[in-house]
């Protein structure tokens, strides 16, 4: 939902163009999964396609390319650290946005809602825009 939302938000304030590449990319290798029926609804709810949303695990090569990875979880954060052998400076928190900018350095996880109900998927999302809305005003404070 986070690069879902993500993603619409840049396009929507760029027009036809995203100017930053925006993927999604999991830990547990699982490739070719759509996403679930819950995070489809709680998008198309507030206008974005999920549709066309297919699971796939990152990949060491992706990191070399990408200047800033959030992630949901210390314990992704520190994956990601191991995978790449990044800095934690370029490894971020998602919900370090969540009170906005500069961002919270003790920033709690975001569990995965998968498995629960539509309304838990509704509350995740209520906390992904809070989050991603800060994180592009950081990007706008940074230029």
């Amino acid at each position: 939902m986070a690069a879902g939302y993500l993603r619409d938000r840049l396009v929507r304030e760029a027009g036809a163009t995203n100017p930053i590449g925006v993927e999604s990319a999991g830990l547990l290798g699982i490739n070719g999964a759509p996403a679930t029926a819950h995070a489809c609804q709680v998008l198309e709810e507030h206008g974005i396609d999920l549709s066309t949303h297919r699971s796939r695990g990152l990949r060491r090569d992706e990191l070399e390319s990408a200047d800033l990875v959030l992630v949901m979880t210390a314990a992704q954060r520190d994956a990601v650290q191991a995978l790449g052998g990044w800095p934690r400076k370029r490894i971020e928190l998602l919900r370090a946005y969540e009170s906005g900018t500069p961002p919270a350095l003790d920033a709690p996880d975001l569990e995965d809602p998968i498995g629960s109900s539509l309304e838990a998927y509704r509350e995740c999302f209520l906390v992904i825009r809070r989050c991603v809305d800060n994180f592009l005003r950081s990007l706008q404070d940074r230029s």
